[in-house]
């Protein structure tokens, strides 16, 4: 308890010691804007360790929100924004903190929580009104910085969502954001980019393109992106062989239709009339093509598309294999049945395959309203998608496969339609 009492304002700000500060403030011993040594101010120190308590107490007692100090000259907010404290940020800036104040590298708030990758932070600043192209002195904008320092997919997803230009330059190089990206080699950022559209073509003041850097650099992973990038958008010249792998909706529908080549192959296999080892040399043969073709074409999608093709194959040979060879040993009830099951089943997968899964959208106003409400909230925080920059409604999650929130995950909203179906597929399994 002596010890407590023996804290000096800078230690408690530190600390956490709200019921020091107020005793020393009210003893006259400190004043709201006490500085160190380093002209930093206690709401600096309680700032970038998160003492909401203390940065509350020093709000109310009158302290100045955007002092100066330290050796880069920021304020709060920047101590705050360096180390991803949103709630921190929060009160800030709801409590009078500009979000336009430059440090003494001509770095905003916003600037510097996108250098360290605090996704939550920056989102919020540019929810609270920070501009998304917002520059520094050098004409950098925070999509170039989170290109060049941060090795991971949310700060620059988070800017794109958040409607960042990615053609903007920089004063020095007159660099993009793509061209950034591959100085450094980050090849996440890379995809990204060129997925939301990047440039490719853009040169800089060397008249260098990103592809042009790449090759300099010896980055091999680069070139390959930035050359495929280029081939899809009619730049570059494609082989053949590129031409019908980079082909996405070729791709795809050789994916869909893979299964069903496959299974009619191995039942005309085996129900031809040939030697034994024959039948295994062409079975053989069949599914080392198939893999052979699949393997050569494969992509991202893939994943997503053999399955539903897996799928449609199955039911089809179903029920072609039912009126081919079937249906005479059956009794005239099964015959019915299966009759309704041919045309129910296939039209529930239709429908559940075209209609809207669920998916949970929000305009850029409402996404900056529910990024607010979260951080400025003092009730705990709600289930929040760091991808769509949504709040998550109750039983919604991220899809993996369609890159978006989507209501009650498992089945989406389609429930009915999916039970109506779910007892088909289990017997197709068995």
């Amino acid at each position: 308890m002596a010890e407590i009492e023996a804290m000096e304002a800078r230690q408690a700000a530190q600390y956490g010691r709200v019921e020091r500060i107020r005793e020393l403030l009210d003893l006259g011993e400190c004043t709201p804007d006490t500085l160190d040594a380093d002209d930093c101010s206690l709401l600096h120190w309680a700032a970038i360790n998160n003492r909401l308590a203390v940065a509350r107490l020093l709000i109310e007692r009158g302290c100045n929100v955007n002092a100066v100090g330290g050796v880069l000259v920021s304020t709060p907010l920047h101590w705050a924004a360096r180390h991803g404290h949103a709630h921190m940020i929060a009160l800030l800036v709801t409590n009078g903190a500009d979000v336009n104040i430059r440090d003494v590298e001509g770095f905003a708030a916003l600037h510097v929580a996108v250098q360290f990758g605090r996704t939550p932070a920056a989102a919020y600043l540019i929810a609270s009104g920070q501009s998304v192209d917002a520059r520094d002195e050098t004409m950098m904008t925070p999509i170039m910085w989170a290109a060049s320092k941060v090795f991971s997919r949310d700060p620059v997803r988070m800017l794109i969502t958040m409607g960042a230009d990615l053609s903007c330059v920089d004063a020095t190089y007159s660099n993009t954001a793509l061209h950034f990206a591959v100085l450094h080699g980050n090849h996440i950022a890379i995809r990204l980019l060129l997925k939301h559209g990047a440039e490719v073509a853009a040169r800089n003041r060397d008249a260098d393109t990103p592809r042009d850097i790449a090759i300099k650099r010896g980055d091999a992973e680069s070139v390959r992106l930035l050359e495929k990038a280029e081939r899809q958008r009619g730049l570059l010249p494609s082989s053949f062989p590129q031409k019908i792998k980079e082909n996405s909706v070729l791709v795809s529908r050789v994916v869909f239709f893979l299964p069903f080549i496959v299974m009619v192959a191995t039942g005309i296999i085996l129900h031809i009339s040939l030697v034994w080892y024959i039948k295994a040399l062409s079975l053989l043969a069949v599914f080392v093509g198939a893999r052979f073709i699949y393997t050569g074409i494969f992509n991202d999608e893939s994943f997503t598309i053999l399955p539903l093709g897996l799928a449609v194959a199955s039911k089809v040979l179903l029920i072609f294999t039912w009126l081919s060879f079937l249906h005479s040993f059956a009794g005239w009830y099964f015959q019915i049945l299966f009759f309704i099951l041919a045309i129910v089943i296939p039209t529930m997968f239709v429908k559940i395959a075209l209609s809207d899964p669920g998916i949970v959208s929000a305009t850029h106003q409402e996404r900056c309203k529910m990024i607010r409400e979260i951080w400025e909230s003092e009730q705990p925080a709600a289930p929040f998608c760091a991808t769509c920059l949504i709040k998550k409604p109750a039983r919604s999650k991220h899809c993996s496969a369609c890159d978006r929130c989507v209501l009650r995950k498992g089945n989406f909203k389609n429930l009915y339609n999916f039970f109506c179906i779910l007892p088909t597929g289990d017997d197709d399994e068995q």
